[in-house]
């Protein structure tokens, strides 16, 4: 490596988003709701039927605390780590409970408006505002699979609902860290997406040519180079290279390209090195 130049080595991962559609439920083991003194079924739900049905009394909104709303970890049915959304919540302690019939979870992903709903019903009426344990009827959803990177507005109704959404509902807008996050980087839609690859560039340059070598991704097809050069922060030159049927084995783990530098002026010599998979 000629070290009188000063090396910048960067990289992008050009992966794509990887967007887990609304149908993407941990199902294993099976969602059950049931508490003691409480029977609770757990079924999906087409979001929009409870508007469609009126009462004549309804309860409260259900209540959390901020941290009641967030991500978990937890395992799939195949043993892969996938991050959820983890929802609770509580219901008020006042005399609207005993009309309490069921809660719906409302999850709308942003990006692409998705709507995915899934409802709790009760099949006995609740007579007291706090549970065996004294405490006040608290429940919990923690399998819908969320898609790094993604934006979700969650809303939890308490059946029956009124025809005005905001009366008897709770919402709160929840993001979930990309795969750059330590948490998420080795889930299961990070791998999927490529995530874990860790290309290792290096550079060797001399007047004519710049050699680049990084490390081979096992899924990839296609890979792209690009390389620029700078004088004091503005960009002088710039080149970008293809490279394609590198197939990834245990005998072959490494990939090289040489770029042609020459013409390129000489006290540009700070450069930017980025790979991209396709």
């Amino acid at each position: 490596m000629d070290h009188h130049f000063h090396i910048i080595l960067g990289l992008i991962f050009c992966l794509g988003l990887l967007v887990l559609t609304s149908s993407l439920l941990v199902e294993s083991p099976p969602i059950t709701c049931n508490q003691t003194g409480l029977s609770c079924t757990v079924i999906r739900d087409n979001c929009y039927e409870n508007l469609l049905h009126s009462a004549q009394w309804t309860p409260s909104a259900p209540v959390w605390n901020s941290d009641e709303i967030g991500i978990d970890l937890i395992e799939d049915e195949n043993g892969n780590e996938v991050p959820v959304l983890e929802i609770k919540w509580k219901s008020a302690q006042d005399a609207s409970i005993k009309y309490l019939k069921g809660a719906q979870v409302k999850i709308l992903q942003a990006s692409d408006n998705s709507l995915f709903c899934i409802k709790y019903m009760f099949h006995n009426k609740i007579t007291s505002q706090v549970n065996f344990n004294k405490q006040p009827w608290s429940f919990s959803f923690n399998r819908f699979i969320a898609g790094p990177g993604q934006k979700y507005f969650v809303s939890v109704y308490h059946l029956p609902q009124l025809n005005s959404d905001s009366i008897n509902s709770i919402s709160k807008s929840v993001e979930i860290p990309g795969c750059s996050d330590p948490r998420i980087k080795r889930t299961k839609p990070c791998q999927l997406s490529g995530n874990l690859w860790e290309p290792n560039i290096t550079l060797e340059t001399n007047e004519k040519e710049a050699s680049v070598y990084f490390k081979l991704e096992p899924d990839a097809q296609k890979y792209v180079v690009f390389m620029k050069s700078f004088y004091d922060g503005s960009q002088c030159s710039e080149k970008k290279e293809e490279i394609t049927n590198i197939t990834f084995s245990e005998n072959l783990k490494m990939a090289s390209v040489k770029m042609s530098t020459s013409g390129w002026k000489r006290s540009c010599c700070n450069y930017s090195v980025m790979v991209s998979t396709h």
